[in-house]
């Protein structure tokens, strides 16, 4: 004899309203943060072309310009690290310890940390801006 339980027969007809729109609330809740994430990270800092309206980020990019042995930039890629803009800024050189070199930054140009492959992972919606 099998026993078979039907929703019906567990909840009231209210309650099962109440639980379809307490699901339907918490999985709009999740969508609203991952559309905010989104729009945050392609209107990066309040603009839309960082390296060129962000002064000290055009600055490294146009110091890739000029020929050098060390620690020259040859990829700027933005991304999402704790809900904030932040940009990566990878260099290269025959004198460039890398790990020395690749800094992620804020919007603000203040260093957020250097040579930490294990916070470079948390690093999410990542998309390069500029390539040497």
């Amino acid at each position: 004899m099998a026993l078979k339980i039907r929703l019906k027969n567990v909840l009231p007809l209210p309650m099962k309203y109440v639980l379809f729109f307490a699901i339907t609330l918490l999985f709009s809740c999740q969508a609203k943060d991952l559309l905010n994430a989104e729009k945050t990270a392609n209107l990066a800092c309040g603009i839309e072309n960082p390296t060129e309206e962000l002064p000290w980020l055009k600055a490294r990019v146009e110091q890739a310009a000029v020929p050098s042995d060390y620690c020259t930039p040859y990829q700027v890629i933005q991304g999402l690290y704790q809900n904030k803009v932040v940009f990566i800024i990878l260099v290269t050189g025959a004198l460039c310890d890398t790990c020395r070199g690749n800094v992620v930054y804020d919007c603000d140009g203040n260093v957020v940390f250097t040579c930490k492959p294990e916070e470079e992972t948390k690093i999410t919606q990542r998309k390069v801006l500029w390539s040497k």
